[in-house]
């Protein structure tokens, strides 16, 4: 997936050394690019968040991209992911995929003027995600985004 080159996706943090948990960690990261792809993209049906996601975390890919779409915004500057974690789920053998994101230095950028929507660093630019990875069924080999929570102004991931 490529991004434009005013927009940077960086994620900082060692990968698991579970080979269960570092797949699913790779395929949460390539959701959080996807959705990022369909907001460039302007488009809230885009097949690569689809891709890497079921049920609520499809839909929540499409609610947000269309918002943005709404709003004739697109995505620019740096939006940072760190202090990975992973953890199993018992209950439905998938992976929690838990990642602070800071986004002081990612902004909106207006589709039509590209006027750039710069914001001051606050406590609202920190949030936690929370990522429920479903493992591969049958053939396929891709671990997908069955549930996404993003808690908003989370002291802890503040750097």
């Amino acid at each position: 997936m490529s991004l434009p080159s005013d927009l940077r996706v960086e994620f900082d943090g060692m990968p698991p050394s579970d080979d269960r948990h570092s797949a699913a960690f790779d395929n949460a990261k390539n959701y959080i690019l996807a959705l990022n792809h369909g907001i460039t993209a302007q488009d809230p049906k885009d097949p690569a968040y689809q891709f890497y996601s079921l049920g609520n975390a499809t839909k929540y890919a499409q609610t947000q991209i269309q918002a943005w779409v709404d709003d004739e915004w697109t995505a620019t500057g740096t939006d940072s992911y760190y202090n990975p974690q992973t953890d199993d789920v018992a209950t439905s053998g998938g992976v929690l995929v838990t990642m602070c994101r800071d986004q002081s230095k990612f902004f909106g950028k207006n589709v039509k003027t590209e006027k750039i929507r710069y914001t001051k660093p606050s406590l609202n630019d920190y949030q936690e995600f929370r990522l429920l990875m479903k493992p591969p069924q049958g053939s396929q080999k891709v671990w997908k985004v069955l549930q996404i929570e993003v808690e908003g102004r989370v002291k802890e991931c503040q750097r």
